[in-house]
């Protein structure tokens, strides 16, 4: 079975903000990172993250936003990168990329041999997204501050880790007494 847990989250800052230097001062937000970038650019930095700090190279699976975003898409592919990612069934198909039926007449847009594990990790990715939305309140904060929403973050995906992991050591432990 797939599983994901959460390597990283960046806050993606709308337009409007960017033009309110006031407001981004008093929001905390580094100057590094007060620059207009789409949400898209921002997951490519994230994996690219991922990847340099040593985390193994599989297959990426996102929702719909990211499927109907070429630039995204494109971006995977200069990387190396498989994918599966969800789209409208009129999406626009780049070189290489195939079309793939999904459960409830949705569709997948996938290259470099992306898999039906693929989509597996992808309903596991929209779990765990669930989880830390619907039970540890990712979507809760109502702070102001970039600091505070990292914090808020960075709390929810550890208390995601503890959940998953507890769970996962308990899974152990009655796999050994069994003797297997």
């Amino acid at each position: 079975s797939a599983g994901c847990c959460p390597l990283g989250l960046r806050l993606y800052l709308p337009r409007g903000w960017l033009q309110q230097p006031h407001c981004l001062d008093a929001a905390g937000v580094p100057e590094g990172r007060r620059r207009s970038q789409g949400k898209g650019a921002i997951a490519l930095e994230l994996l690219d993250a991922a990847r340099a700090a040593g985390w193994p190279a599989g297959t990426v699976t996102v929702g719909a936003a990211f499927g109907t975003d070429p630039a995204f898409r494109s971006g995977l592919a200069a990387r190396g990168w498989t994918y599966r990612l969800d789209a409208p069934a009129d999406v626009e198909l780049t070189e290489g990329e195939t079309l793939h039926h999904a459960e409830g007449g949705r569709v997948q847009v996938g290259k470099g041999g992306a898999t039906e594990r693929a989509a597996s990790a992808r309903r596991a990715a929209a779990e765990t997204a669930a989880v830390l939305m619907r039970e540890l309140g990712l979507d809760h904060f109502e702070g102001r501050s970039w600091r505070g929403f990292h914090h808020h973050a960075c709390l929810a995906a550890l208390a995601y880790g503890f959940r998953f992991f507890q769970g996962w050591e308990i899974g152990i432990r009655a796999v050994g007494a069994v003797g297997v």
